[in-house]
This record gives structure tokens, C-alpha cells and sequence, in this order.
């Protein structure tokens, strides 16, 4: 039992210097707030997003796509051409986004409606 306080107030500390953290950077608190009203998003996946893509808000949506590993690019090679592939970028990044499309998929209707139609 002392061994779970002591992990609580870890947590409970560390969660304090997070919130303290976006609290002192202003377009990060944005990012946050805004990350976090989109249904899916918890607050770990907008962390996760903030701390391993700080691009955000600097780049455009193709080269976001990019960095995170998401945007397909052409598997060519002199006459041999392949299906266009998605890999590469963030691990991390493209983990927290799949994290947040099942929840997403789960609890919001819309979503579900569109992942349904894929």
C-alpha cells in the first residue's frame, strides 16, 4: 500500500509540471485545448502529439503527414512501378493518432459512420 501512495503522488507530481508546462507556453496550451476537444483525443495522445511532433501549427498538413509517416509515396524504380506505400516518420507520433482513431471510432457516431464507409 505505501509503495501505491508513493506512485500516486509520483504521478500526481508529474501531472502538476505537465499542466505547469502548457500553462507557460501559450501556443502549446492552444494546441492542447484544442487537441483534446476532438473526440478521441485524451489527454496522453494530445501530450504524446505535443511532445513528439512540435511542428504542429509550423507546417503545412502535407508535411505534418509526412513527419508522422503518414503520406503515401510512389514505390518506383526505373520501368518497376508499385503501389504507393505508407512508412516511415514518427512511430510514436502515427501510435497516438492510431490510439485516438479507435477511441474515436468507439464513442463518436460520426466517425464511426466514416470509418464504416472506408
Amino acid at each position: 500500500e505505501d509503495m501505491i501512495a508513493d506512485f500516486d503522488r509520483r504521478i500526481h507530481a508529474l501531472e502538476s509540471q505537465i499542466a505547469e508546462v502548457i500553462r507557460q507556453a501559450q501556443h502549446t496550451a492552444r494546441d492542447y485545448s484544442l487537441m483534446v476537444s476532438v473526440p478521441g483525443v485524451s489527454k496522453v495522445s494530445a501530450l504524446s502529439l505535443l511532445a513528439h511532433l512540435p511542428e504542429l501549427g509550423q507546417r503545412s498538413p502535407k508535411s505534418i503527414a509526412a513527419l508522422a509517416g503518414l503520406a503515401p509515396f510512389d514505390n518506383k524504380s526505373g520501368k518497376l512501378s508499385r503501389r504507393s506505400q505508407i512508412q516511415g516518420g514518427r512511430s510514436r507520433v502515427r501510435r497516438a493518432l492510431y490510439m485516438a482513431a479507435l477511441t474515436a471510432i468507439r464513442t463518436c457516431d460520426r466517425f464511426k459512420a466514416f470509418y464504416t464507409d472506408l
